[in-house]
């Protein structure tokens, strides 16, 4: 089974009612999280990241499905978010789901298998067609009885939303996992771009970065970038950026979930994906 990176558990804030806990599953194809969440005080008691291998990733989640103590927790429904990187978003005149897996293949490629799903997003007339390993799905929703599933570009899209007045009309929002980011960018309150990125150096993420920047005809120096997720201000990652964008702010989430003293002694932008997404996955 592999080690968790985090694993924080509140006990004393454990409802012995299960209908008022939720689980909230972050499943990507190089991280795993679980998210135990108190709906009504939007309060997360538990959570655990795991960092997985492509090469043994159907091992791994089985086991930590298996062997994690969350599982074993009171809860009722189970909330699960996709964070795979094939798909794609559509304007609701293109909505077609009868083209969903034409559409993949002609931009993520044939390769990759598995079952293609299409759903609304929390932005108006945006729609999202994705595809997740089959595997993956059967496993995670045959296992709970009262269970969602939403893919992480859809959870993004409501959070934007859901906290539109905190942002500048133009920005740039950036997402950190091991391995992988994923940019949301916005112009003029618009959306310009949704996409996840695989990094192995620094230098790939500033790349990319960059790169969308002078696509979009947008100044680096002074565009808001807007980071979460695991980058740590003192790492060489986070001085990559600082070399191109000067406007750097990290989002601890402003009050959208709620977390208790034990998990303050991380920096407080490293939790707010898998925390949102609770509210919005």
């Amino acid at each position: 089974m592999p080690k968790p990176s985090f694993r924080i558990l509140l006990t004393d804030y454990l409802h012995p009612d299960p209908n008022a806990m939720r689980l909230c599953i972050d499943a990507g194809l190089s991280h795993f999280s679980l998210a135990l969440f108190r709906k009504a005080e939007k309060k997360v008691v538990g959570f655990e990241f795991y960092p997985v291998s492509q090469r043994s990733i159907q091992t791994d989640v089985l086991d930590i499905l298996n062997d994690s103590p969350l599982m074993s927790l009171p809860f009722r429904d189970v909330s699960i978010t996709y964070n795979t990187s094939d798909s794609v978003l559509l304007p609701e005149r293109f909505d077609d789901k009868a083209v969903s897996k034409d559409m993949l293949n002609l931009i993520h490629g044939d390769l990759p298998t598995g079952m293609v799903m299409h759903e609304q997003t929390g932005m108006k007339g945006v729609s999202n067609h994705f595809r997740v390993p089959s595997w993956f799905h059967s496993e995670l929703v045959s296992r709970f009885r009262d269970v969602t599933y939403s893919h992480v570009y859809s959870g993004i899209l409501r959070i934007m939303v859901a906290r539109k007045e905190e942002w500048s009309s133009t920005c740039m929002h950036v997402w950190f996992y091991p391995g992988h980011v994923i940019v949301y960018l916005q112009k003029n309150g618009a959306l310009q771009l949704m996409q996840s990125f695989v990094y192995e150096v620094p230098e790939d993420v500033s790349y990319a970065l960059l790169n969308i920047s002078e696509q979009f005809g947008l100044d680096c120096l002074d565009l808001p970038l807007v980071v979460s997720g695991f980058l740590e201000k003192d790492s060489i990652l986070y001085v990559e950026l600082m070399k191109y964008f000067l406007v750097v702010e990290s989002d601890n989430g402003s009050g959208f979930f709620s977390t208790d003293a034990a998990f303050s002694g991380y920096p407080d932008h490293f939790f707010t994906p898998a925390f949102s997404l609770c509210i919005c996955g």
